[in-house]
């Protein structure tokens, strides 16, 4: 989103808002319609379902803020509420606003995140194919929420992967540095075409509260997850030493932000009995 769009669209509400009291125009159709041109006017083009999610979390926000408010005016001895052309009015209301979004805020950050608690419990399983120097992988990944390992410089986030999906396109004394505990690391035998992609990802986790990783930048990951396709330059690999997975399901843990940095390519892939893959569209 850009900070231009957003002023656009709040200030088309805020218009209808005022047109509403002058009672120009004032019914529930052109209200949906508004509301359904402010949320096209914040966001870029995108498909109807997540335009869908945006435009009912824009009635949750709106809920939320307006039933806060009213609450308060109603049961409020300093402020009084007058109805004008079918709109309640607050009179002497500042205090009661700011109070308000002070609760509303509250309300909905507790709100989100037990929503947001809810949708992670479902786990995602797609496929990445990883280029590097002319060398590619096909490997298995989860989606995995609570990955938010970033580069601390370049801010780049970074999808962990098994080191022994990375044989035959990461040469083997960089594979060698990557120890279950750490340790020193020895960059003097590896070529420059490497070294410089090469990255050192500090991070903590259960049981252990400070640790590095080594990571590598990638030239470029394709994602096919939850039937979308992705696609990105901006990500780093962190090289982990054991297995996710006894049975292999998934080799590698793909945070949300990677897809959130990457572009959809196609937002139609089925696989036809697990042996051909089509685009549809």
């Amino acid at each position: 989103i850009h900070l231009y769009r957003l002023i656009i669209s709040s200030a088309i509400g805020g218009i209808y808002a005022i047109i509403t009291y002058m009672n120009i125009i004032n019914n529930l159709f052109v209200k949906i319609i508004v509301s359904i041109l402010m949320i096209r006017i914040a966001f870029k083009k995108q498909n109807i379902k997540d335009y869908i999610y945006e435009l009912l979390i824009f009635y949750l926000v709106t809920f939320v803020f307006g039933g806060v408010v009213f609450f308060i005016l109603f049961n409020s001895k300093e402020s009084k509420i007058i109805i004008k052309n079918g709109v309640f009015i607050g009179i002497n209301s500042i205090k009661v606003i700011v109070l308000g979004i002070f609760i509303g805020v509250i309300l909905l950050t507790n709100m989100l995140k037990k929503i947001r608690k809810m949708l992670n419990t479902k786990k995602y399983y797609g496929r990445a194919r990883i280029k590097i120097l002319n060398k590619e992988i096909n490997v298995n990944i989860m989606l995995d929420t609570g990955n938010l390992l970033q580069d601390p410089i370049s801010k780049i986030p970074v999808m962990i992967i098994e080191k022994d999906k990375l044989k035959g396109i990461i040469p083997d004394n960089i594979l060698k540095m990557v120890k279950e505990n750490g340790g020193d690391f020895n960059f003097e035998n590896i070529s420059n075409e490497y070294i410089s992609r090469i990255k050192l990802i500090p991070f903590s986790s259960v049981g252990k509260d400070k640790g590095v990783l080594i990571g590598i930048k990638a030239d470029q990951l394709i994602i096919e997850i939850n039937y979308k396709k992705y696609i990105t330059k901006d990500i780093i690999l962190g090289i982990y030493n054991n297995k996710f997975h006894g049975k292999e399901v998934y080799s590698a843990l793909l945070g949300i932000e990677v897809l959130e940095r990457s572009k959809i390519v196609n937002e139609y892939i089925a696989n036809v009995k697990g042996k051909h893959k089509y685009n549809l569209c």
